[in-house]
């Protein structure tokens, strides 16, 4: 026996593209459920209001939470109880971005990750003043005229990195292409 691999079965977990729809359908529950205020907001949101050729591809979950903390802490266990197992973590990310007076400001991304994958399933950040969202079935999702004031901002900031500045400029593009195909 010595040398032997035996390879492991993983029963009960879901394959990867199973794995997408099921946190997709959780993370829709916990934003509808009224016991936390949550706002979709990043590709998603914009994904839900544009026609698919202008989607952007996404991987996890971007939520405002009134109380980010206490949204990671309850998401992550409503994941592992649906599992059956302790198969997510929570990790807080500190950012640091330029506030209106060009100082450096600090924040935090409450992030809750796969322990199969490392990768993040949903980011929560603190809900922004003056957020812009409509309710579509029973969703909070940001708003286009928002993203576009934020897209808009970031390209102003100079305190802001080129990837992230690039990836606002091909979001900003989708939303006024969007726009101007209504016009005709």
């Amino acid at each position: 026996m010595k040398g032997m691999f035996i390879k492991p079965k993983f029963i009960g977990i879901p394959k990867p593209k199973q794995n997408n729809n099921f946190i997709d359908n959780a993370t829709k529950e916990f934003a509808k459920s009224k016991e936390h205020f949550v706002v979709v907001h990043g590709a998603r949101a914009m994904n839900k209001h544009l026609p698919k050729q202008y989607h952007r591809p996404t991987k996890d979950w971007d939520l405002w939470a009134k109380n980010p903390d206490k949204a990671q802490d309850k998401y992550e266990d409503l994941l592992d109880k649906l599992v059956g197992s302790d198969m997510f973590y929570e990790e807080d990310i500190t950012i640091s971005y330029a506030g209106k007076t060009g100082k450096a400001k600090f924040g935090k991304v409450c992030a809750v990750k796969s322990k199969l994958t490392r990768e993040a399933v949903a980011e929560f950040v603190k809900l922004p003043k003056g957020a812009g969202y409509k309710m579509v079935s029973g969703i909070k999702w940001e708003t286009l005229k928002h993203m576009k004031k934020i897209h808009k901002a970031i390209l102003e900031d100079p305190s802001v990195y080129k990837e992230r500045k690039q990836k606002s400029l091909r979001d900003l593009k989708r939303i006024e292409l969007f726009e101007r195909s209504l016009k005709r």
